[in-house]
């Protein structure tokens, strides 16, 4: 990271004092989140495979070019509504198009992804401020932003402790009174929208996505193909928990957080993404 991190020192990751004991509160909410998981009635998924590892190359971007950058930059007008301010975090920043939205609006934002190739995807002037991590390890000290977002289905990704690690490490670096935003899909919607193959052809490349549930509703997991003119084919899969609203709040709990709003679309300024949504607005502890 350059210096044009200021004070975040992305190159050290130190003990932090939020590695303790639960409180009272957060001890219920830990139980209240396993009688949940324990009585949801069916048998967890066990595939282990780092799926997140592979799946976001270089056929990515391609696959969600709809995704664009002027969605981003009407997201990030709501974003700023929200009253989101000052240092924020962009978690699992892909290309960096909500950090370009961020700056273009002259607010300072890091950003950090596992994948190599969408960090190097990303536009020049953020490039500085981009970090490769783990979001179950973020590599910068204890309350170093005002503000963090987790954007597109970013959220979900690990198995139940991995993504309650994820969110712990979210919390640990906002200051207190500092705010997380997850936007997740909208379980119901997924469910009953789900379509299970579709093909689409992107210039010279054609996408095949097939889609289905698994571990009781739980899980959607989704297998892409991407055929060349060539017939050279490149296969990966995506695997996303779908949290219940109480499921995630007393995640959220346990990791020191609580709701401050909730919003079900980013509305029509929002793109494609008009659709039914989990937009949760958390704020850490003081």
């Amino acid at each position: 990271m350059k210096a044009a991190c200021g004070r975040i020192a992305p190159q050290v990751t130190p003990r932090h004092s939020s590695e303790h004991r639960p409180s009272t509160a957060q001890g219920a909410a830990l139980e209240r989140f396993e009688k949940i998981s324990r009585n949801s009635g069916v048998k967890r998924d066990v595939h282990d495979e780092r799926w997140y590892e592979t799946a976001f190359g270089r056929d990515y971007l391609t696959l969600y070019a709809h995704r664009s950058s002027a969605e981003a930059r009407a997201q990030v007008v709501r974003i700023l509504e929200w009253g989101f301010h000052g240092q924020l975090l962009d978690l699992g920043c892909g290309a960096g198009r909500h950090l370009a939205a961020l700056e273009a609006r002259g607010v300072f934002g890091v950003g950090v992804d596992l994948s190599r190739e969408l960090l190097a995807a990303a536009p020049r002037e953020v490039r500085p401020r981009l970090v490769r991590a783990d979001l179950r390890r973020l590599p910068f000290r204890d309350a170093s932003f005002d503000g963090a977002l987790s954007l597109f289905s970013s959220f979900g990704y690990f198995d139940d402790a991995g993504d309650r690690r994820a969110l712990h490490e979210a919390a640990r670096v906002l200051r207190p009174a500092g705010q997380l935003l997850l936007d997740l899909a909208d379980p119901g919607a997924v469910r009953a929208g789900l379509v299970p193959r579709s093909e689409r052809q992107a210039g010279d490349l054609a996408l095949v996505e097939e889609r289905h549930l698994a571990d009781g509703g739980r899980l959607v997991v989704k297998q892409v193909t991407v055929i060349e003119r060539s017939g050279v084919r490149r296969s990966w899969q995506e695997r996303l928990r779908l949290y219940e609203p109480q499921e995630l709040l007393s995640m959220a709990a346990l990791c020191g957080l609580s709701v401050r709003a909730r919003h079900t679309t980013w509305g029509a300024s929002g793109g494609s993404v008009a659709a039914p949504r989990q937009i949760w607005v958390l704020e850490r502890e003081s």
